[in-house]
């Protein structure tokens, strides 16, 4: 749905990104960070490459952060907590946790 004011999740209700969906899904950095205007489909293209990529991925929406006068490691790793705490239902946590050795 074009004109639905949340970010979308799929590749068939984006409109006009498919060049930056593919940039993201090209990049092989650890930590990457969009920077753009606000409303122009940055979380959406994100989220749309997120979903297609065969790997976990943690997304932190760093609006959120914007009222702190400035950005300390407790906000940054109460964030990385709570996404990470999220379910991630591609990708079950016990399935990559019982390939490290000493865990049950």
């Amino acid at each position: 749905m074009y004109f639905d004011p949340r970010p979308k999740t799929s590749r068939a209700d984006l409109f006009d990104g498919e060049v930056e969906v593919e940039a993201v899904k090209a990049l092989r950095a650890p930590i990457t960070l969009v920077l753009g205007l606000r409303r122009s489909g940055k979380s959406s293209v994100i989220l749309v490459a997120a979903s297609e990529l065969p790997h976990p991925v943690v997304y932190i929406y760093a609006r959120k952060f914007e009222a702190e006068p400035y950005l300390a490691f407790k906000h940054v790793s109460e964030a990385l907590g709570e996404a990470l705490a999220q379910p991630m239902r591609r990708f079950p946590i016990k399935e990559y946790l019982k390939h490290i050795r000493g865990f049950p």
